[in-house]
């Protein structure tokens, strides 16, 4: 396989994880919006606080390694997660919903954005 072959591939794979991560954001923060409780709501709220805030920083950086984009981005999401919710709990503005709603809606034109950058990297080469 050729280098530019290789490289399409890699930006075809980080377009579709960036793409699955959307589809986790979307689908948590609408159960988040239509008030779904139960073990969907636990199961999308765990995977979004694991993957969303960290994959939004982490899939711009292109590494080059799955490994360490993984551990950084549950690294990061659990980092920004739970500084947010310090600054919510000081300013006295907590509330779990809330905070999940600010950052499912901060995070998705990133990740629209990454998505239509890597398929057009896997293009255009």
């Amino acid at each position: 396989m050729s280098s530019r072959a290789a490289d399409a591939t890699v930006f075809r794979r980080r377009a579709w994880v960036s793409l699955v991560v959307l589809v986790f954001d979307g689908a948590a923060l609408a159960a988040t919006a239509t008030n779904v409780n139960g073990p969907l709501r636990f199961c999308l709220g765990v995977i979004f606080g694991l993957l969303v805030p960290g994959w939004t920083v982490v899939g711009f950086l292109a590494l080059g390694n799955a490994a360490l984009e993984l551990a950084l981005t549950i690294g990061l999401s659990l980092s920004i997660v739970m500084v947010l919710a310090q600054v919510m709990m000081t300013a006295g503005l907590w509330h779990p919903l809330a905070l999940q709603e600010l950052v499912g809606t901060a995070c998705a034109p990133a990740l629209i954005v990454s998505v239509v950058r890597n398929v057009e990297r896997s293009v255009l080469g």
